[in-house]
């Protein structure tokens, strides 16, 4: 007979053991404090579920907000996101919304006011 194989989830703890049974995931208690970080804590708790539904919504309005606050043209939007004429145009128009690493590079270039604009008590 062979040893058992010894699986380690989520980076240690009580090992699972596999020989022809599987055991039961073992529970690891609450998370950290430090998960959810601050940004998604201050989501989670402006009382009441988040509804993503209505988040995907309205998102592209929000980001057109942002965009026509921060940039006057479709060269800066371009310039500033890396993106073609066409998303620019889009954007500004507010036909569509931003990918999340777009929306990471706002927030690194306009810091709490793009926070405030696209996620915060301001963008509800």
């Amino acid at each position: 007979m062979t040893a058992p194989v010894v699986i380690y989830v989520n980076g240690g703890g009580a090992p699972h053991q596999q020989d022809g049974m599987t055991a039961a995931p073992q529970s690891r208690g609450p998370l950290p404090d430090t998960f959810p970080h601050a940004a998604h804590a201050e989501i989670l708790t402006r009382g009441g579920a988040l509804d993503p539904h209505r988040e995907a919504r309205e998102f592209p309005d929000r980001w057109q907000r942002y965009i026509r606050a921060h940039f006057r043209d479709y060269a800066s939007i371009q310039s500033a996101f890396g993106v073609c004429e066409r998303t620019a145009r889009k954007w500004f128009e507010g036909e569509t919304g931003a990918r999340g690493a777009h929306v990471a590079m706002a927030l690194r270039q306009h810091g709490r006011e793009a926070w405030d604009m696209l996620v915060g008590d301001e963008a509800a």
